[in-house]
């Protein structure tokens, strides 16, 4: 496994490997060893600057491979494409969930908190229903299990300290059934939260995530992201969130399915972007061929 100290620190910093031309540009010639390249690319519009990088990167290198951008709305325009099984979609998380469903395939499942983690994990989050986490013993984190139907909080002892975003957040959480699965664990004080993309055990990319706050440059300790991409798959893809407590230490928040991860709204300080089609192509291939989970 590469670790690069000066690749991670930097945000989205380019991999040497896919950015010199590459074993991933030569599948589209030969799929000898991996599964083939795809051969379109469903490109959400309206563009970003990271998928207009995408499209000018194809073009630049004259691959064989056709960009057509797609809005939300004329996807079902796209269903024989989508079931060929060699097209991409790239774009938000709701855009590739409705090239899931026009493609004919089974909503792929994945593990945001594998056992196999369990020891890189300081909250230990567990499932538990809506209606018996606002229960809980206070104070309690807790967060969706599916879906966006709000964002993570953490609901302290007395109500009274609940600020504005956290009333919010607690009333969308009220409005759900009383069974919906939400996750809940032992509130953590982040200083720095990052974002780490992993293709075939090797650290693609890094970016620290939102909100910004005094001592946001604290990065993860190294080891810690070594030790997480050594207990899974060696063939696998995923974006692990890791966070710099306050006493210091380092804690993965979840590990992410790469279909609901896209790059960098700015398009600044990209990773190469066929890194990242690799990236995302690994796992469309894993659910086109309805092995779904990549990770137990």
């Amino acid at each position: 496994m590469r670790l690069k100290v000066a690749s991670i620190l930097a945000p989205w910093r380019q991999s040497q490997r896919m950015d010199q031309g590459s074993e991933f540009e030569s599948s589209w010639s030969s799929s000898t060893g991996r599964d083939a390249a795809p051969r379109e690319v469903l490109l959400q519009s309206p563009e970003t600057p990271w998928r207009r990088r995408i499209a000018e990167t194809a073009r630049a290198r004259r691959l064989p491979l056709a960009i057509l951008p797609t809005s939300l709305d004329a996807i079902p325009g796209q269903t024989g494409l989508l079931r060929a099984g060699r097209c991409l979609p790239v774009g938000d998380e709701a855009f590739v969930a409705s090239c899931i469903r026009v493609a004919g395939l089974a909503p792929p499942r994945w593990n945001c908190h594998p056992r196999e983690l369990l020891a890189h994990m300081r909250q230990l989050p567990r499932l538990a229903k809506a209606a018996s986490a606002v229960a809980f013993r206070k104070p309690v984190f807790i967060k969706p299990a599916r879906g966006h139907p709000f964002q993570g909080f953490v609901l302290p002892r007395d109500p009274r300290q609940l600020d504005a975003h956290a009333k919010t957040q607690l009333n969308a959480l009220l409005a759900l059934s009383p069974d919906e699965p939400v996750w809940v664990a032992e509130p953590v004080e982040i200083v720095s939260e990052w974002r780490y993309l992993v293709l075939r055990s090797e650290a693609i990319g890094a970016a620290p995530l939102p909100p910004a706050r005094a001592g946001m440059r604290q990065v993860p300790a190294l080891e810690e992201l070594s030790g997480i991409i050594a207990a899974l798959p060696s063939d696998a893809a995923f974006a692990a969130d890791l966070a710099v407590l306050a006493d210091g230490e380092t804690t993965l928040l979840c590990v992410r399915d790469p279909l609901t991860v896209e790059g960098p709204a700015d398009g600044r300080d990209g990773m190469a972007p066929l890194t990242y089609v690799d990236f995302l192509w690994t796992r469309w291939s894993q659910v086109a061929a309805r092995r779904g989970r990549t990770l137990p």
